[in-house]
């Protein structure tokens, strides 16, 4: 009876499962067809979803058509199904200065050094890149310029004056180099040896030294006088020994005279030990006359009044245009710590001032200052012929007014310092005393008091070169 039983329940089993499948014991389409989630038709032997078919890539879940939900990948992959996984393309673009790279799948940026701070590196050179400075808000007093690497104002180099032989390289040391270009044919040059004139304390200005200039070479021709003493001769100095020539605008004192025959001649000097701490002078004098042998003593003519060299070792330098001026000069010299340094005073002041161009006198020694300044708390005490002291330029020519501020501008053209100039009290602003003299540059003396920019120092080895030439 359990046997029987048990076939029966097969049976049953088997025929509840053959409904299920939509098929009858007797339906033959749909024998061996598995619809999951479906049924199969009888009538086609096709499965089938509740009351139809799915689409392609559905499925048939429980009578109703399905389709899987699709993963999200980042941007830039894509889902694999599979693996299941979201995979980058073989060639993906990577960012600006990124490189991809295949072995590891990830974009990466090329390695390069640390950049200096202020700095930036720069991946399509490999370069560490400065940005452009930016130059002061005030504009650089001429001659300093805008230096676009540094952003700072800065001064031309100090340069060489031309003809002769090289200065630094070729001349000896405590010599004096002298270059003729002037149309003066003899052109004269006085060296000063000594000055008996009293100075402090009673002693000679300049003590005689044991010996006098001496040629070391020159051009054929020239010639070095021996010492004469220029002073009254009936009051001359005690020192002093005749015979004694008449005064003239080289000045009281014991001179040599150099006679160079013709323009383009060179003469190098020898300078002799001349006590510490006392200056010397060498100056150029123009002649005059039907035979140009009459020395100048004033204005006459063309003779203007020499320009100065006033020099000594270890001490101040100048080239000066004070009194007047009768030739152009540049002058070169070795300074502290024996580099070289130039003044070129190139523009005639003459002109300028309306006089003769040929030679001239300054008309204000002592300077001619605004009217704004005269008589104010700015020039006292002592008055207007203290207004040299004022700010913003003391010692300096922005205070100067009219022809005084006409012939400082001409004689300073192309210098380190002019009338624009101004400094505070350290003088470090552009034009200013210390910002000349930090970059070896000066300026030619163009009025009594126009100490801050013009007092260079003369340092060994002692070599100082002059060219001359006519006033333009």
């Amino acid at each position: 009876m359990i046997a029987i039983a048990i076939v029966v329940v097969l049976i049953i089993v088997a025929v509840v499962w053959l409904v299920r499948r939509g098929e009858s014991p007797a339906a033959g389409k749909c024998d061996g067809v598995q619809c999951p989630g479906g049924s199969c038709d009888p009538a086609t032997g096709l499965c089938v979803c509740g009351s139809g078919r799915c689409p392609a890539g559905w499925i048939c879940a429980d009578g109703s058509c399905l389709i899987p939900a699709q993963p999200v990948c980042p941007d830039g992959t894509t889902f694999d199904p599979s693996s299941g996984y979201c995979l980058i393309p073989a060639n993906p673009t990577c960012p600006d200065g990124f490189n991809y790279n295949p072995a590891t799948g990830n974009c990466l940026i090329p390695a390069h050094t640390a950049c200096p701070d202020g700095a930036v590196y720069d991946p399509a050179t490999g370069n560490c890149t400065m940005p452009a400075p930016s130059c002061p808000a005030l504009p650089c007093v001429p001659p300093f310029t805008c230096d676009t690497t540094s952003g700072q104002c800065v001064a031309p180099s100090a340069g060489t004056c031309p003809g002769g032989v090289d200065m630094m390289s070729a001349q000896p040391h405590d010599s004096v180099q002298i270059i003729n270009n002037t149309s003066e044919a003899p052109f004269h040059v006085f060296v000063e040896f000594a000055n008996f004139n009293p100075g402090g304390g009673g002693a000679p200005t300049l003590a005689p030294p044991p010996t006098p200039w001496s040629i070391i070479s020159g051009s054929p021709g020239v010639t070095i006088s021996a010492p004469k003493s220029y002073y009254p001769a009936t009051n001359y100095p005690p020192g002093a020994t005749p015979p004694f020539f008449s005064p003239n605008a080289i000045g009281s004192a014991t001179w040599q005279e150099i006679v160079m025959p013709q323009q383009g001649d060179t003469v190098l000097l020898s300078i002799p030990q001349f006590h510490p701490n006392q200056a010397w002078s060498i100056r150029p004098l123009k002649y005059y006359g039907a035979g140009g042998d009459v020395a100048c003593n004033s204005s006459e003519g063309d003779c203007g009044m020499p320009i100065l060299i006033e020099a000594g070792r270890d001490m101040v330098g100048d080239m000066s245009a004070v009194d007047g001026v009768n030739f152009l000069l540049c002058y070169q010299f070795t300074t502290r710590g024996g580099v070289s340094s130039l003044m070129d005073f190139k523009t005639n002041p003459c002109r300028a001032t309306g006089q003769n161009p040929k030679g001239c006198r300054n008309p204000s020694v002592d300077g001619v200052f605004k009217a704004s300044l005269v008589g104010t708390p700015a020039c006292l005490p002592g008055g207007s012929e203290h207004c040299w002291l004022s700010a913003p330029c003391p010692a300096g020519t922005c205070n100067l007014d009219g022809t005084s501020r006409a012939w400082c501008d001409a004689i300073n053209d192309g210098q380190c310092s002019n009338s624009s100039s101004t400094w505070d009290s350290s003088g470090q602003s552009g034009g200013g005393p210390k910002s000349c003299s930090d970059h070896n540059l000066f300026t030619t003396y163009c009025y009594s008091h126009n100490d801050a920019p013009s007092s260079p120092y003369i340092g060994a080895p002692y070599k100082l070169k002059l060219v001359y030439s006519d006033l333009a």
